[in-house]
């Protein structure tokens, strides 16, 4: 088979799939329906009350409570793996401090590592804080 024709049957799957999920699904609105009113609910509009049947939102329901993180094992972690253990309480912080340990530590000849694990663990301590008093 040629490059055009798989091209050609690729396009028809994917138009039929397409075409198949609208279908099924029904979320096409159709213009020919519209919503029916009752003489009562017209009469209480145009008189400002609320329709007898008003449609809501249901009330949300409460999610699911956030939960507080431990001080003690962000630090342990942070001592024991360095920036990797800020994953625990900041993730982005354990992406940008292991990025910037790269360079921090080639250009002190691995001394600057000491430093970094400090940071890291001075990070998951303001961190850690900061998620609890959101809580």
């Amino acid at each position: 088979m040629t490059a055009a024709v798989v091209n050609k049957k690729l396009w028809l799957i994917v138009f039929s799939s397409l075409l198949t999920g609208v279908l099924v699904c029904g979320r096409v609105p159709r213009m020919d329906q519209k919503p029916q009113m009752s003489d009562s609910d017209l009469r209480r509009l145009i008189e400002g009350d609320p329709p007898a049947a008003v449609h809501t939102r249901p009330a949300a329901q409460p999610s699911e409570p956030v939960r507080r993180k431990d001080l003690a094992l962000a630090v342990a972690l942070c001592f024991f793996f360095g920036p990797l253990g800020l994953l625990y309480s900041s993730p982005v912080g354990a992406i940008v401090l292991a990025l910037a340990a790269v360079p921090i530590c080639v250009v002190s000849f691995g001394l600057g590592l000491i430093g970094v694990y400090l940071f890291a663990i001075l990070w998951a301590v303001y961190a850690v804080q900061k998620h609890n008093d959101r809580t």
